[in-house]
C-alpha cells in the first residue's frame, strides 16, 4: 500500500492500487475522491468561476495575436488547464466556503 497523502482540504487519501484492464488504476480508500462531482457550486463559486474564466479569455486574446506557433500553441494549452484547474479548486477546494 502507498502512503497516506493528506490533500489542501484536509481529506487524509490512501491510494490502493488494483490491477484493472488497462494495468493498474488507483482506488481511493478514504477522503475525497478526486474523479467525484463536488457539491453544487454556490452563487459566490460562480461568480468566482466567471472571474477565473473572463481573466482567461483576456489573456488568451493577447496569446492570439502572436503570430502561429508550437509555443503560442502551448501557452493557449496551459491557458486552458489553468482556468480548468482554478475552477475546479473553486468548487473541490474550499468545501462549501465562498473563495476570499
Amino acid at each position: 500500500m502507498s502512503p497516506v497523502r493528506k490533500r489542501p482540504n484536509g481529506a487524509f487519501l490512501s491510494p490502493d492500487f488494483v490491477t484493472g484492464r488497462f494495468g493498474h488504476s488507483r482506488v481511493w480508500t478514504c477522503g475525497m475522491n478526486p474523479f467525484d462531482y463536488s457539491e453544487s457550486p454556490t452563487s459566490a463559486m460562480l461568480e468566482h468561476m466567471q472571474r477565473v474564466r473572463a481573466a482567461a479569455k483576456d489573456l488568451a486574446s493577447v496569446i492570439l495575436e502572436i503570430p502561429n506557433s508550437r509555443e503560442r500553441s502551448l501557452a493557449l494549452t496551459n491557458l486552458e488547464q489553468a482556468a480548468m484547474w482554478a475552477n475546479k479548486s473553486i468548487t473541490h477546494g474550499t468545501q462549501g466556503q465562498a473563495p476570499r
